[in-house]
């Protein structure tokens, strides 16, 4: 049932050069659609592929820990530790690389519907 490996790179810092620096975190145990396309315009194609991923903590197989957003934001070091966010990158598969690589998704919303105790059931993120 949830058969799919993702990667994923949470903004940490930014660098000298006014890039970004990303930790990756490998995710098990998770499912996946997603659609690629493209779409012809007067001014060349446009990338039309998209993504949807459903994350259950409860299945997942990984070797941090998820927080919240802002909390992630607030840690003084993230080692040991991932989130969802917006300027978060998903990769399909375990992708060995410390910035976003091979097929990879920006994150576009993210939505997390709670259990009868309030904690969170799962994650449903869409991405393009």
């Amino acid at each position: 049932m949830f058969p799919h490996t993702i990667t994923v790179w949470n903004q940490v810092s930014s660098n000298h050069t006014g890039g970004y620096t990303y930790q990756s975190t490998i995710i098990q145990n998770v499912r996946y659609e997603h659609t690629l396309a493209k779409r012809s315009t007067k001014e060349g194609e446009s990338n039309e592929s998209s993504f949807k991923l459903f994350v259950f903590p409860s299945e997942i197989q990984c070797d941090s820990i998820y927080i919240d957003p802002e909390s992630f934001k607030n840690l003084e070091s993230k080692v040991g530790y991932y989130t969802f966010d917006l300027d978060t990158y998903i990769g399909l598969g375990e992708i060995d690389s410390d910035i976003p690589a091979g097929e990879h998704y920006c994150i576009d919303s993210i939505y997390s519907p709670s259990a009868m105790g309030n904690d969170i059931h799962h994650f449903e993120i869409t991405g393009s």
